[in-house]
């Protein structure tokens, strides 16, 4: 595919790396603040709205990863 390239073309995809490379870091940057951000909670509730079964307050303290995958197991196709 190289050898049918334009100089033209060559030029552009040149410049279209150079942008993306130069990109690169702010968009990092950005991504990065926005992770810091995120409410992991009302993100939770986004995703899985009123389909979170009601909390057991009773239950022991456990990672949440058995509980996790059960829910995951539900939105599956």
């Amino acid at each position: 595919m190289a050898a049918s390239l334009t100089p033209e073309m060559r030029e552009q995809l040149r410049r279209h790396i150079d942008t993306w490379r130069a990109a690169g870091p702010a968009l990092e940057e950005i991504r990065l603040r926005e992770l810091r951000a995120l409410d992991t909670c009302e993100a939770v509730r986004q995703i899985f709205g009123s389909f979170l079964p009601p909390a057991n307050p009773g239950r022991n303290a456990t990672s949440g990863l058995v509980e996790q995958q059960a829910l995951f197991a539900r939105l599956r196709p």
